[in-house]
Order: structure tokens, then C-alpha cells, then sequence
């Protein structure tokens, strides 16, 4: 395990986009198993290989919106005169990390959802804005 934190603190970015590029691929061939109700294998090979770029791709956008929120996070509980947040959220490792998860999400979540279609269409030879 600890190759894998030198791995990961040597590498933050590339190991963002190595884990996105796996793990939301199989998210998104689970999420068609669930839809289809049976084991199989959803895309061809080249739409896999286009699917773990558009998450790769995702992964830099999503470390970077994380690292920024953190700075955010932090200017908000120390903000002087007056926090906007209390200490706690700074001090309690569950409500930091909700807190951030909150923050990304509220502001960051719609164009991650949008970019991500246009990921998406840009390989595509039918175009979908539908959900699924």
C-alpha cells in the first residue's frame, strides 16, 4: 500500500487521471448493466479507449477544482473579520470533507456534467443530450 501513496503524492495528476480513467469506465459499464439488466460488454473497444480519455480528461479538471476549494474552504472559515463558516469545519476531518465535496458539487458540478456530454458527442456519430 505504500507504493500506491508515493505513487499518488508523487504523481497527484497523472494518478487522478490513471484512477478516473478506470474506475468511471467501469462505473459507466456497471451503470449499463444496472440499465440492462445483464452481465455484458457495452462499447467497442474504441469507444472504451474514448471513454477513459474523457475521464482522464475529467480527472485534471476535478483535482484542480479540489485543490482550488480547499483555498476557498479555508478563506471562509478564517475570513476576518467576521468567518462565514465556523472552525469546525476545518478542525473536523467528516465536516472538511463534506464541506469540500458541497462546495465542488454546488459550484462545479453542472459544467463537470455538461463537459462531460460534450466529451462524450465528440465521439459519438449520434448525438446525445438525453440522459443515460
Amino acid at each position: 500500500m505504500n507504493w500506491y501513496v508515493l505513487f499518488v503524492k508523487t504523481y497527484p495528476i497523472g494518478s487522478a487521471m490513471l484512477q478516473f480513467a478506470i474506475l468511471g469506465t467501469l462505473g459507466e459499464i456497471i451503470s449499463r448493466w444496472i440499465q440492462k439488466k445483464r452481465v455484458f460488454y457495452p462499447f467497442s473497444w474504441i469507444e472504451t479507449v474514448w471513454k477513459m480519455i474523457t475521464w482522464a480528461i475529467l480527472a485534471v479538471c476535478i483535482k484542480y477544482a479540489f485543490i482550488g476549494i480547499e483555498g476557498f474552504l479555508r478563506e471562509l472559515v478564517y475570513h476576518q473579520p467576521n468567518p462565514l463558516l465556523p472552525l469546525v469545519f476545518m478542525e473536523s476531518s467528516f465536516l472538511h470533507a463534506f464541506a469540500k465535496s458541497v462546495l465542488v458539487n454546488l459550484q462545479f458540478g453542472l459544467f463537470l456534467v455538461l463537459f462531460h456530454r460534450v466529451l462524450d458527442n465528440l465521439f459519438l456519430p449520434q448525438k446525445n443530450w438525453a440522459s443515460g
